[in-house]
């Protein structure tokens, strides 16, 4: 190994999916704003109440689904890393569906 190359332990890459996961977190947050501007424009009534009952629901459950998958590695050094890369995974599809549902929304208005 050369001097320049470094070797990536598992604390590094720990810190780097949680590093991605807030990340991830920060656009989903905007994207949030976005979508809440967008169904309050929207004429039906009680739609921004039950976004956030989901967005809440939707934390508890991300919460959980990281907890499960890294169940498996209880007290290793890559459970970090597993239920970061879970959340992660599962953040990202969700702003892949506020981002198609915002974009139909604004379409049909």
């Amino acid at each position: 190994m050369g001097d320049s190359e470094k070797t990536i332990t598992q604390a590094d890459m720990n810190i780097k999916s949680y590093e991605d996961l807030i990340e991830a977190e920060k656009k989903l947050e905007k994207l949030y704003v976005e979508y809440e501007n967008i169904l309050s424009t929207d004429p039906i009534y009680g739609e921004v109440a039950l976004f956030h009952q989901c967005n809440a629901l939707w934390t508890e459950i991300i919460a959980y689904e990281g907890l499960l998958a890294g169940k498996l590695y209880e007290g290793g050094s890559i459970q970090p890393l597993i239920i970061n890369e879970r959340k992660l995974y599962l953040t990202q599809q969700r702003i892949v569906d506020l981002t198609e549902s915002s974009k139909a929304r604004k379409s049909n208005t």
